[in-house]
């Protein structure tokens, strides 16, 4: 089993050099204000704050325990008042959220978002409604990883990392594709909101447009302009959901690879 460990030195990223460097191409060359949601290993911060050291780094995570070695090295770089990390915090929680966007930025001063947290709709949504418009005009919104429900074997996605639940995909009604599909939408019916998206395989890229959308609650559920339609991300509950949702992965994991593709060919038709 991979077991994932860092060290003041050298951090667990779970991202390739290509993905690293194409990333930082897109983002902007200056970054003096950003939040990250989800700290993990605390690779991306120790990446964030090398490449670019910012006046103000904010990570948020779900987890309570610290990781010691990213304190170790932020201590190292003097940059523990500049880095703020902050633990126990859900993304979901939008009242924690507004606190520490409160006590950290002022209103249109971010730079940076990353979203390498749950990935999952509704708390990558609440995310997104509190922190989108505190971007300054040209800032930019990165989703990661947002593919994840298109993935041909994401039931099994990071088993062999220690400390993540390697079933933590494998059920999930409304996938992130829902919020790019939505920012996708904003950005077409009001681009003075999001201006520009870029979109790969694993990352979705929203840059920040000139409107200033503080005093409208901003949802981006309600925000975007539609016809006469709208999108219906419901779905019937098959069998197979209720499988994958209440029968552990160490029980499923048995179930023969041939039997186990049978089954997932059928659900999809």
């Amino acid at each position: 089993m991979y077991v994932a460990t860092s060290t003041t030195q050298e951090f667990i990223l779970l991202k390739n050099r290509w993905l690293v460097e194409n990333t930082i191409t897109r983002l902007p060359p200056c970054i003096d204000n950003m939040i990250e949601l989800g700290i993990f290993m605390g690779g991306s911060i120790a990446l964030y704050e090398e490449i670019y050291s910012p006046r103000r780094l904010v990570g948020v995570d779900i987890a309570s325990k610290r990781v010691e070695e990213l304190d170790g090295y932020l201590n190292s770089r003097a940059a523990t008042e500049r880095v703020r990390l902050c633990y126990g915090i859900d993304q979901n929680d939008r009242l924690s959220l507004e606190r520490v966007a409160r006590e950290n930025f002022s209103d249109r001063s971010l730079d940076l978002v990353v979203d390498d947290a749950s990935h999952r709709y509704e708390p990558s949504r609440t995310s997104l409604n509190v922190l989108l418009p505190l971007l300054r005009p040209g800032g930019i919104y990165l989703l990661e990883d947002w593919a994840w429900a298109h993935w041909p074997d994401c039931d099994t996605f990071q088993a062999g990392v220690e400390g993540v639940d390697s079933d933590v995909y494998s059920y999930q009604k409304s996938p992130m594709t829902r919020l790019v599909f939505e920012a996708v939408m904003l950005a077409g019916s009001r681009p003075g909101i999001i201006s520009d998206v870029y979109i790969d395989s694993s990352r979705v890229f929203l840059t920040r447009g000139p409107d200033d959308v503080a005093g409208e609650n901003f949802d981006i559920a309600r925000a975007y302009r539609t016809s006469r339609w709208s999108l219906d991300f419901r779905r019937r509950i098959r069998p197979i959901d209720m499988w994958r949702k209440w029968m552990p992965y160490s029980v499923r994991s048995k179930v023969p690879s041939g039997l186990a593709g049978r089954l997932r060919g059928h659900a999809v038709r």
